[in-house]
Parts: C-alpha cells; structure tokens; sequence
C-alpha cells in the first residue's frame, strides 16, 4: 500500500534570499532556469514551451523565483504552479544541483504552494523521474506527501481479431452522458472501496473534482467513456481517452465495485479497450498504474502491455483542513 511521508513544517531561511512572484522582464530567465537548468539556456526551448502552453491553455503565470537579496539579484531557483481541471495543479521545479540548494528550493515550493487560491485549487502535484532524488526530497520537506510510484505502460494495437464484449445478462453499460454523471460518480466512488490504485488519495478530492480531472486528460469524446452498472447499482468504471494528437488512446481509470472484483470483468473491460483502440486507428494504448497494484500490473503484463517509464507521484493538499477531515475519518 503506498504510504504518505511526514511532512515538515518549519524550514530555515537562507539570510538574503528573496521569495517572489517573476516580474515581466525575468519571466524568460526564470523559465530557462526552470527547463535547462541554466537562465542562459536555450531560449528556443522556452519559446517553445511557451507555443505549447499557449496551444494547451495552459496558464503560466504563476511563476514564483528565488532570488539572491532582491528581485533584482540573481536566480537561484524557480517554480511554475499550472493550474489543471478537477481543481488540482501540477508544481515544476528548476533543477537541484547540489544538497545545499535544497533549502532555498524547498522553501520556495512551500511559499508558491502557500499562495495559492485554495477555493480554486485543492491538490497541488508534482510528477518527477524516478531518479530524481533530490528534487523529491525538496518536495517533501516542502511539505508534499510521497503518493506513489506509477509505472507507465503501453500495448502496441495490431490487427488481431478482438471478440466484442461479453457480459452477463443483468449487467449495462452506459456511455456517458451529462444526465449520468451521478452514475459515473457512484461507480467511481464504489471503485475506490479497497483499492490498491493511489489509495493514498482517497478523500483528498471530491468525486466531482476527479471526474472533471480525468474529463480534461487528453482529447476527451463520450462513447469512450462506460460505467457498468445492474439496475442502479454501480459496478465500475472504463475512461479513455484520445491523447499525442489522436496517435495513441489512454485508459485514464479503470475500476471496479469491491464485490465485482475477481470475475474477469477487468480482463474483459481491457480487451473492449484494445478494441476500441483498433477502431480508432490508434498506434498504442497506453496508461499509469501504481506499482504496489499487483494485480491491475498482472493483467496489463498479461495481455501485452510492456514498461516504458517509471516516475513518482507526491502531493499537497492546500487547504489543510480537507486532510485533517480525512485523516480524523480513517482513524
């Protein structure tokens, strides 16, 4: 089960060091530093980062630096907030270039963090390669909980005859549609009962909220969305969706009801997905599945789907009453 680290709460001050939203005239060197390491980086690869952010919507202004004894001084590091649906964001970090940086870095995350707009955002993120050390632990001594690792996978789609989907008689399926979203919420929700899949974020969100992040991932279209259910009981759960400009087709959830586990519904759910993905001409299907899922990783390696990359996943609530709640819940 993946497990939350403590969190540490008071940080020493480098003496002149600033903490500071990026005014106008700095944002292309706080951004070099942030992608190359270096403010006298390739600005090619900041133009285009910022082209990219453009074409996504991606807002970029909240963009926070540390500088060296004034805004005027030096960059010693940056941090770049980007807000995301669901009422989440994901927090990017300049490199840590060496262990005495950590501070300054660390006390940096928790001041940007600190500044943002609770009512708007709920669960900060932050996504790095796995043998990213020091910028994880700069992450949690600013305060973010180690949630997970995720092991990417993908399955190269083919021309194999696929058998359509089989299920019993009493069972549905429905796609989605805005009059079902409560059923697509009940059947998110009875997934989570037990789950091996970030259990660690349990709570930590809205049901809303998740159903929103997981609408806005990729290119999102409603047949591809599916909750099973028997009646008005809520079974589970299939989400995909269209991702690399239609290239490959992303299963962004996949889950269950506890009592539902264990009857080769998953198995067939993921063979309808590879089906799906033939129609759409797509090259791979691909997804992200916490490591410690033994059995969700079991199925994907079982029907083809082989690791391309491995990254860990922390987080930080916001608003620290909703983890309070939580915790005081779980006890």
């Amino acid at each position: 089960m993946a497990t939350l680290s403590p969190t540490h709460t008071d940080l020493p001050r480098p003496d002149g060091v600033v903490y500071a939203p990026v005014p106008r005239g700095r944002k292309m060197d706080a951004l070099s530093l942030l992608l190359t390491g270096s403010t006298q980086g390739s600005r090619a690869a900041v133009e285009h980062f910022m082209g990219f952010a453009a074409q996504q919507s991606l807002a970029i202004d909240q963009l926070w630096a540390a500088f060296e004894g004034s805004e005027k001084g030096a960059l010693l590091a940056s941090v770049l907030i980007v807000p995301c649906a669901g009422r989440t964001a994901i927090t990017f970090l300049s490199p840590v270039a060496a262990a005495q940086e950590a501070t300054v870095h660390a006390t940096l995350v928790r001041q940007a963090v600190a500044a943002i707009d609770v009512s708007k955002t709920r669960l900060a993120q932050a996504l790095l390669e796995s043998h990213h050390y020091a910028q994880a632990d700069v992450f949690v001594q600013a305060g973010f909980q180690r949630l997970a690792h995720l092991v990417y996978m993908q399955r190269p789609i083919t021309a194999q005859h696929i058998m359509p989907l089989e299920l019993e008689p009493e069972l549905e399926i429905s796609t989605w549609a805005p009059s079902r979203r409560k059923l697509f919420e009940d059947a998110i929700t009875a997934s989570y009962e037990q789950t091996m899949d970030c259990p660690g974020l349990l709570g930590l969100r809205d049901v809303g909220d998740v159903l929103d992040g997981h609408m806005a991932t990729g290119e999102f279209h409603p047949s591809l969305w599916m909750a099973l259910h028997r009646g008005n009981e809520p079974i589970g759960v299939l989400l995909l969706n269209l991702v690399m400009q239609r290239q490959n087709l992303e299963l962004v959830y996949l889950g269950l009801a506890k009592a539902w586990r264990g009857k080769h519904l998953g198995r067939k759910l993921m063979h309808h997905a590879v089906r799906l993905a033939q129609e759409h001409h797509v090259g791979h299907l691909v997804l992200a599945v916490d490591e410690l899922n033994v059995g969700a990783l079991k199925l994907y390696r079982s029907m083809g789907f082989a690791a391309t990359v491995r990254k860990l996943a922390l987080v930080k609530v916001t608003n620290e009453e909703t983890k309070r709640r939580r915790d005081g819940e779980t006890k």
